[in-house]
């Protein structure tokens, strides 16, 4: 069932919220006259199992900032959740476009139009999210969003490529955020049996409030299944005829001051959610199609006398860690609902893989490496459907191919004259792979290794190409171990990082064809999920699911033109061409060439492109300046490079490095501390100046490192021993996020 809230709840980002539309929901409207909140709703709370006065529980009546009484609603009564019934709430990144979202998935067969998505306010920087929230029931789904009548899938949302070749979003959907709210068990409103109370937060974007269920006298709570990460949020307090709720913070829970889009501080709760508890499974292989037989246990007895079933998905890496056309599948196996935390470590596994029938000539692939000649990346489903194939789910659909009768107490080494299973070898002790606590694991060429990356949030890398990632050098036995360090940067990044979902940019002054060529020069360099051309005035995705499931000098890179057509306003070409074209009339008047034209904005047209002498540097930028403000043209000049001859670019004043990555990190939805920026040369501190962690390789230019010596960061950039991508690599560890 979907929750939808009016667009004027108080939240702090209110501001933002504002629409004269109301909407109904959660909140329906109501049509009698607004009555302030009653001051018996001064509270009291529990605080380690004492009560405590007001400080406890801070509740903020917004009557200074009270909308008329049409914008708001009234307060509904929560619905209980079922044992295994979650809130879940979905978003759609507001810079990918769309006028009519909605998405649906394996929990309703792929119904059209399950649920549609509701707009957030946009700014005047971001364009508004699209979210949902609603009840549905505890664990892993599929899904996809249909945007404007095509079916896509959100980029920073977890993504699988299931047995049928389908490309889909695939979620673990359990209790992981527990929120509650308490009052002291003799105050009269916990005594009111019309008391209502919702929390609202940054998970939704502060649009969508979850409605709390009352538990015994004095406590109501809720749960939720978000993504790891940290998150603000504050509750209403009222009752059921309340058009203003108070807003209020809980002591329970830390606080933190949240700055709303008006500059205004505001406090909040915020929480820490880790992933899910439940065992992530990597297994390296050659087989194309796979299927996970396994047994849970509690203190060493199965929970279940049958082998239990799960389909094995090709995960989001192009590595080949067994050999050519070799892959990592995956598979998520969840703890049983309502284990706690502390019981967690009880939990172990047993498990083996099930391959091909013997003899089935439609995979002739082996565990550990391939013999088939076609690349997998050719399999890869058109991503114009719903993703559900003919209505058969992926367990469904590789029992019917692969699997063989199992009696309930078998041996896997009886089906090894029926299918192909991989087991330990003959010196183990068991006959099963054993998992011994809930977690992150790889199982590769019969080795299982702890793989911790997996339960971290992912982390977002934006590089530098050439210094940084790439070099070139006359020497070939320089060239080798150049060479060597972005291999090894590749092998880190595709057998790892991508496996935790994490994301790759590049920023440079590269174009997009520059990069395809590049990455056909230079197999061993990383395929990066989005780039960042032209100083920031130009950004490029991977189509929708092709990120890593295809060959991505054989696709068509996708620009982002909410982000360009942001640049058109306020932008003249003509007027940013005839203000650099007075610099030339100025400093090259006799036979000393000291401009020189690199971009006149045919490439990109909301660039100009200068080459500067230092001689006349600092003048010419002056003068360029006067020109533009002259012409009241809304641009900016940045100026970089090294040497003699400096680059001067006049640009949107929107546009720029570090302003197209946050545009990026928002569409991903990475927090800040999870991302990194790596650089080598001056051209990089437009990105390397900026909040996230930063990084310069020990190949850096030494204006680059006299500019990180200069700054006071407090740790936030560090400059690296090893250099190029062995520095980026280095850089990642020292930051923790490695």
């Amino acid at each position: 069932m979907l929750v939808q809230a009016t667009q004027s709840l108080q939240s702090p980002l209110a501001p933002m919220l504002h629409s004269s539309r109301p909407a109904g929901g959660l909140c329906a409207l109501g049509r009698h006259k607004s009555r302030p909140i009653k001051q018996r709703l001064v509270a009291v709370a529990y605080t380690s199992g004492q009560a405590k006065q007001d400080p406890a529980l801070v509740l903020q009546q917004q009557q200074q900032q009270q909308a008329p009484a049409s914008q708001h609603g009234v307060l509904a009564a929560a619905e209980r959740l079922d044992l295994d019934e979650v809130w879940v709430p979905y978003r759609w990144p507001g810079q990918l476009g769309g006028e009519d979202v909605y998405i649906s998935g394996s929990w309703c067969e792929w119904k059209e139009r399950h649920v549609s998505l509701r707009h957030c306010s946009a700014s005047a920087s971001y364009p508004g999210d699209w979210v949902a929230l609603f009840k549905m029931k505890t664990g892993q789904h599929e899904y996809k969003f249909n945007v404007d009548g095509g079916w896509r899938v959100a980029p920073g949302d977890p993504l699988v490529m299931d047995p049928e070749g389908n490309i889909n979003n695939k979620r673990l959907c359990v209790k992981n955020c527990h929120i509650e709210f308490c009052f002291k068990s003799n105050s009269p409103v916990a005594r009111s049996p019309r008391t209502v109370i919702s929390v609202i937060g940054s998970w939704s974007n502060w649009r969508i409030a979850t409605p709390l269920q009352k538990e015994g006298s004095n406590k109501w709570f809720t749960e939720l299944s978000l993504p790891p990460g940290e998150y603000s949020f504050r509750f209403m307090v009222g009752d059921s005829t309340d058009l203003h709720p108070v807003m209020a913070v809980s002591d329970k829970y830390e606080r933190q001051e949240v700055v709303n889009r008006d500059g205004q501080r505001v406090m909040c709760n915020k929480i820490r959610v880790d992933v899910a508890p439940a065992f992530y499974l990597f297994y390296a292989t050659g087989w194309r199609q796979c299927t996970l037989m396994y047994k849970m246990l509690k203190d060493g007895n199965p929970l279940t006398a049958a082998w239990q079933v799960a389909a094995m998905d090709d995960s989001p890496s192009r590595a080949e860690p067994c050999g050519e056309n070799s892959r990592w599948k995956q598979a998520i196996i969840a703890l049983p609902a309502g284990v706690d935390a502390s019981d967690r470590d009880r939990y172990s596994m047993q498990f083996f893989i099930q391959g091909p029938r013997l003899g089935d000539s439609s995979d002739e692939d082996n565990a550990g490496g391939s013999r088939d000649s076609s690349r997998r990346r050719s399999s890869v489903r058109a991503n114009n459907g719903n993703g559900n194939g003919a209505q058969q789910s992926a367990e469904d659909a590789a029992a019917a191919r692969w699997f063989a009768p199992l009696p309930d107490d078998g041996v896997p080494g009886d089906l090894r004259s029926q299918v192909k299973v991989d087991t330990p070898d003959k010196q183990s002790t068991s006959a099963c792979y054993q998992l011994r606590w809930p977690g992150g694991w790889k199982l590769q060429r019969g080795t299982i290794t702890k793989f911790p990356c997996v339960t971290k949030p992912p982390v977002l890398l934006c590089a530098d190409i050439d210094g940084t990632m790439v070099n070139e050098h006359s020497d070939k036995k320089e060239q080798f171990w150049m060479d060597a360090r972005t291999k090894e940067f590749q092998e880190y990044w595709e057998s790892n990082a991508a496996l935790a979902r994490s994301v790759l940019v590049f920023n440079t002054g590269r174009s997009k064809g520059q990069l395809i060529w590049l990455l056909k020069e230079k197999p061993m360099l990383a395929v990066p999920d989005v780039l960042i051309t032209a100083v920031g005035t130009k950004i490029w995705y991977l189509p929708d699911g092709m990120r890593c499931f295809q060959d991505p000098t054989e696709v068509e890179w996708i620009e982002d033109k909410l982000w360009s057509n942001r640049l058109d306003e306020g932008w003249d070409l003509q007027q940013a061409l005839s203000a650099a074209g007075e610099m030339f009339k100025l400093f090259n008047r006799d036979s000393a060439e000291r401009v020189k034209w690199l971009d006149k904005g045919q490439e990109h047209p909301h660039r100009v492109a200068l080459q500067v002498h230092t001689a006349v540097l600092d003048d010419l930028i002056e003068r360029l300046q006067e020109a533009i403000d002259k012409r009241q043209l809304q641009a900016r000049i940045i100026m970089s490079g090294a040497g003699d001859w400096r680059y001067v670019d006049v640009v949107h004043r929107l546009a720029g490095k570090l302003e197209a990555l946050e545009w990026v990190r928002q569409v991903y939805g990475v927090p800040v501390e999870r991302c990194a920026t790596a650089g080598d040369s001056c051209n990089d501190i437009l990105m390397l100046d900026g909040k996230m962690p930063a990084i310069v390789v020990g190949n850096a230019q030494e204006e680059l490192v006299r500019w990180y010596h200069e700054q006071n960061d407090h740790g936030r950039i560090v400059l690296t021993d090893k250099p190029e991508a062995a520095g980026v690599l280095e850089g990642l560890a020292r930051h923790g996020l490695y």
